[in-house]
C-alpha cells in the first residue's frame, strides 16, 4: 500500500507487489475536496483519491488518500484505510500542520 502514499498524484489502475503481497489497485474516483480537520492537522484544499485494491487471494480493501500542496510539494495529508473487521474498522492517519519555514 505504501505506493499510494509516496506518489504525489492519484494513481491509475495497476498491479503492484510490496515485497510480501501482490495486489491489483483500482482507482474508484478522484475529486477536489475541502478538508476540515482538527486545529492541529492540515485543513484546506486537497485532492481526494479513492481506491479499491484486491489481493491475489481475492480479499479487498478500500483506501482514501487526500493530497495537498504544502511548502511547494504535494503530500498526503490524510489517509483512511478501511479494514475488514466486525464492524468495519477505519484507520486514519493525518499530517500535522507545518509551520512556515523562516526565510
Amino acid at each position: 500500500m505504501s505506493v499510494m502514499f509516496l506518489a504525489d498524484h492519484c494513481l491509475d489502475e495497476t498491479t503492484v507487489h510490496d515485497g510480501e503481497d501482490a495486489y491489483h489497485l483500482v482507482p474508484v474516483r478522484s475529486r477536489p475536496h475541502e478538508l476540515d480537520q482538527a486545529e492541529s492537522f492540515y485543513s484546506g484544499e486537497a485532492q481526494r483519491c479513492d481506491y479499491r485494491f484486491r489481493y491475489v487471494d481475492g480479499s479487498t480493501r478500500r483506501v482514501s488518500v487526500w493530497m495537498a500542496e504544502m511548502d511547494g510539494r504535494r503530500l498526503p495529508v490524510r489517509i483512511q484505510i478501511r479494514v475488514p473487521l466486525l464492524p468495519d474498522g477505519t484507520l486514519r492517519l493525518r499530517i500535522d500542520k507545518v509551520a512556515d519555514s523562516p526565510a
